[in-house]
């Protein structure tokens, strides 16, 4: 049996490099149509759909954005989006009153801003999306990937995290993908009770239903950029999964393998998704920097990462944890 292509002649980590420089861009077709028979289904509850409209809650004068309507208990509900403090929630449709179009002032919101950077270009194949924050910060961004994995997860991180001389709650942001969920429901339900009980306040990231990938394939064949993926559906699934699991699903998104394109950026921006990069990746040997986001695996694939960031906790100064919020 002759060995598979081996992956694109850049590593990632070579990549990552030269988009940090702004010399890689993507120059890449439009999102493919033909399907791959190994992208595993992606099924999406039947009335939940996007929505491109805003409205104001009762009692309220704020205007938010209505990103996703859907039935829920049997009662026709909305997903709506603050656009200056990025929150999202779930309001009985009743409750709200549609607005004709968008504020004047909404373009300088924070969420408008950020999904007007996303769109300038240079569009790096890897790493597109928000690395720094926007503004000067002490600490940084702490964001765990949980990708489909079968290996049990990495409890050391999490635990590390709660024991250690930081701040409760920790702030982290977690980027978990529909295929762990389905393998690790307790785990998933472990993590939330560690938000609800204050030891960890969690930023959820959305970070794609099926999270497809295939070893052997270039990047720019893979992940989401894979014929047939349906970045729609891989979307509004993950959403809908985290609202049967009684999670409100956030405004941000990472790509999976950090790989996308023009028209991937474009497509969930349209969402009303904030694209989520990286600064720095631990086990790469990357230095943590100020107002910096910061990637590791918690599903048991990156133990060196892991060791390398509880290493660092030990060691005084204790790094400054905050939220990802308040990159915008």
């Amino acid at each position: 049996m002759t060995n598979p292509p081996p992956n694109p002649i850049l590593t990632r980590r070579q990549l990552l490099r030269t988009a940090r420089s702004g010399a890689l861009l993507a120059l890449l077709p439009a999102i493919p149509a033909h399907a791959d028979e190994r992208i595993p289904s992606c099924h999406l509850q039947a009335d939940y759909r996007p929505l491109q409209r805003f409205g104001q809650l009762a009692g309220s004068p704020a205007a938010v954005r209505l990103l996703r309507g859907f039935t829920l208990n049997q009662e026709p509900h909305v997903l709506t989006l603050d656009p200056e403090t990025l929150t999202t929630a779930i309001h009985p449709l009743e409750t709200v009153t549609m607005l004709d179009a968008a504020p004047e002032d909404h373009p300088q919101s924070p969420h408008a801003r950020a999904l007007a950077r996303q769109l300038t270009p240079p569009h790096p194949l890897v790493n597109a999306g928000l690395r720094r924050a926007e503004r000067p910060l002490a600490g940084f961004c702490l964001t765990i990937d949980l990708c489909p994995a079968p290996k049990p997860m990495d409890y050391r991180l999490f635990e590390g995290l709660m024991t250690h001389d930081l701040p409760s709650p920790v702030p982290v942001a977690i980027a978990v993908s529909g295929g762990w969920i389905r393998r690790h429901e307790k785990d998933f339900h472990w993590l939330r009770a560690c938000h609800d009980d204050g030891k960890l306040s969690i930023t959820w990231i959305n970070h794609a239903h099926t999270h497809f990938y295939a070893p052997e394939r270039p990047y720019a064949e893979n992940f989401l950029l894979a014929k047939g993926s349906d970045p729609t559906c891989e979307v509004l699934a993950l959403e809908w999964l985290l609202i049967r699991h009684g999670v409100t699903p956030p405004p941000f998104f990472r790509f999976p393998g950090l790989v996308s394109s023009p028209a991937l950026l474009e497509h969930v921006s349209r969402l009303g998704l904030i694209a989520i990069g990286c600064d720095t990746i631990l086990a790469d040997g990357d230095r943590i920097r100020p107002g910096g986001i910061v990637l590791m695996h918690g599903n048991g694939n990156e133990p060196r990462g892991v060791e390398l960031l509880l290493q660092r906790l030990k060691n005084p100064p204790t790094p400054q944890l905050v939220s990802l919020s308040e990159f915008f």
